[in-house]
């Protein structure tokens, strides 16, 4: 999860085929949590399978195909007089998405 926290998961997997020793996995759901510089980051797994060589006993090849939502309220410090103290107050957000993130890594 990285550099996330309060990291929430909900990525489920299931075998797609077996032709002799490779396997293919495929995989789906989200992750989110929230960065460290305040950005409540969602990824929503789109597309994922995974190539597993059984007689190495590891991942051959992994596709991650996804969408990515990351949004950070912007606040300011406003006085109250009558509480005779500052609250903050939400003036806006700031927001990243993207509708095409992909990774490809290939095992050696």
């Amino acid at each position: 999860a990285g550099n996330l926290s309060e990291v929430k998961s909900a990525v489920q997997g299931k075998l797609d085929a077996v032709d002799g020793d490779r396997a293919t996995l495929s995989f789906s759901g989200s992750v989110s949590g929230k960065s460290t510089e305040g950005f409540e980051v969602k990824l929503t797994l789109d597309d994922c399978k995974m190539m597993f060589d059984k007689s190495k006993g590891r991942p051959q090849s992994f596709a991650v195909k996804a969408t990515m939502d990351a949004v950070k309220k912007i606040t300011q410090s406003v006085s109250d007089p009558r509480a005779h103290k500052a609250k903050e107050e939400q003036i806006g957000e700031a927001r990243i998405k993207s509708s095409k993130f992909e990774v490809t890594v290939t095992y050696r």
